[in-house]
């Protein structure tokens, strides 16, 4: 029993997640690590070592000796384990040709679907919620690299801060494109604050035009004129907590457009450490 305890945790270790993750099965993983520490080792040794009943390690066995990583010894019927620095150069290469495979595939698959510059052109209505982290990502960034001439964005102070520490670099590209991008934001509690984080040389780019808000109402994305992505809850602040909803279609946009325009006419320019009001134009309409 002490055998098992002591061997049971050992497969608990990093070294069984790590073949595991090479293709060993938890199983394969055991057996392989009981004859890599005991060394050459009866059926009987590695059951006892290992927790495993001798009634499936013959299977076990002769599935690491079918693919080259255990060996029977021809006298006394005792199994070892090729050595691990040859085992591991052997999975390492399967796991390499396993993901060479897998782009391939994904490459055919790709190629026979519509690409998704069309996507973005061809005139079809989207509307996409999603509350995965990665997709809204990448979907937000194919909405603003498909951007022929603005980005218009909204955020929560907090959001804005979070936002641009991630994709500042990539804005940077978009605007150095010549795209324009116009940011709305809440005026933070601290001004001082606003002013050391607006240093980045981001918000120096002749591009980017920024103004600040009393409250923002949430957090919106405009592409354009033509595409919109926004956060559909303002309980969670942090960025990918809130499931994000991509669209194209018209009423949706009209209501952000008209909106995001009201809060840009109102909003405040930081100018030299102040908040200004904006020169607004005001047209006389007839009663």
């Amino acid at each position: 029993m002490r055998a098992i305890t002591k061997v049971h945790s050992l497969t608990n270790s990093n070294e069984e997640k790590v073949l595991v993750q090479l293709g060993f099965s938890p199983s394969q993983a055991r057996v392989y690590l009981v004859l890599a520490q005991k060394g050459p080792s009866s059926v009987n040794s590695i059951a006892q070592n290992s927790g495993i009943h001798r009634t499936h390690l013959y299977e076990i066995l002769k599935s690491l000796k079918d693919r080259g990583f255990v060996q029977k010894q021809l006298v006394g019927s005792l199994y070892v384990a090729t050595p691990l620095r040859e085992a591991a150069q052997t999975l390492v290469k399967d796991k390499r040709e396993e993901i060479l495979t897998l782009e391939n595939q994904i490459t055919e698959l790709v190629n026979s679907l519509p690409k998704e510059s069309e996507a973005y052109t061809s005139g079809k209505n989207e509307l996409l919620l999603s509350n995965s982290k990665t997709f809204t990502f990448s979907k937000g960034q194919k909405y603003i690299d498909a951007a022929h001439s603005q980005v218009d964005h909204m955020h929560t102070w907090k959001r804005f801060t979070q936002l641009w520490e991630i994709v500042e670099g990539h804005m940077m590209v978009t605007m150095n494109r010549g795209i324009k991008v116009r940011q709305i934001t809440e005026i933070p509690t601290d001004i001082s604050q606003a002013i050391r984080f607006l240093n980045r040389p981001v918000f120096k780019n002749a591009n980017i035009e920024i103004r600040f808000v009393n409250r923002t109402g949430g957090n919106v994305s405009i592409v354009d004129n033509e595409r919109v992505f926004l956060s559909t809850s303002q309980d969670k602040e942090n960025v990918g907590e809130s499931p994000l909803l991509f669209s194209n279609y018209p009423g949706l946009l009209g209501l952000m457009r008209n909106y995001y325009e009201y809060c840009w006419e109102h909003g405040y320019r930081l100018e030299n450490g102040k908040l200004v009001l904006p020169n607004v134009t005001i047209v006389n309409q007839a009663p």
